[in-house]
């Protein structure tokens, strides 16, 4: 059964950001501020979805929560960043689903 408690989404969200955003213990100054910048982007994805899912009206598909949210990353960021959150939301749905 699928639950909504604070520590059940607590716990997809952490499995998500440690599956994309893992430091390298040999990392460097500038990778380590990458790693950062990744993990934040990660954790705002990971708040849509989790919202989305959560409000009203569900994400009926991993299409329609990649539509819903990996647009925004395409318009500021750029292509790169939109595939990181396609793999993201792609993950975030296994995984819900899975739970």
């Amino acid at each position: 059964m699928k639950t909504n408690s604070a520590s059940d989404l607590m716990n997809l969200k952490n499995a998500v950001i440690m599956e994309f955003c893992t430091p390298n213990g040999s990392a460097g100054p500038k990778e380590l501020l990458e790693n950062e910048k990744r993990r934040r982007r990660v954790d705002r994805w990971c708040d849509k979805f989790i919202d989305g899912m959560l409000g009203p009206k569900p994400y009926q598909s991993e299409e329609e929560a990649i539509g819903a949210i990996a647009p925004v990353a395409v318009w500021f960021i750029g292509w790169a960043v939109r595939q990181l959150a396609i793999a993201v939301l792609r993950s975030l749905w296994k995984r819900w689903n899975e739970r």
